[in-house]
């Protein structure tokens, strides 16, 4: 079971425009291990509950991704669809 979402975003980087595109999925797993993948940077990993997530985000547009994709996860589940 999943869904994806795409969100383009631009925007300036000194002097530089930079057109984004980033996918997000929702998703479940079977299992509740994360190892961080360090050789890309991340330096944790987990599984959280909706507003332990949220308030680990920092920007607006990443807090809306999540809001969005909760709304989306319960229609699923309302729907019997999860």
């Amino acid at each position: 079971v999943g869904s994806e979402m795409c969100i383009r975003d631009r925007f300036k980087a000194g002097h530089k425009n930079i057109d984004k595109i980033v996918h997000w999925y929702l998703c479940e797993s079977d299992s509740y291990d994360c190892v961080p993948q360090k050789e890309e940077f991340f330096y944790d990993a987990g599984y959280y509950k909706y507003h332990e997530a949220y308030h680990l985000l920092e920007y607006p547009n990443e807090k809306q991704i999540l809001s969005d994709a909760y709304t989306m996860y319960r229609q699923l589940r309302k729907e019997g669809n999860w």
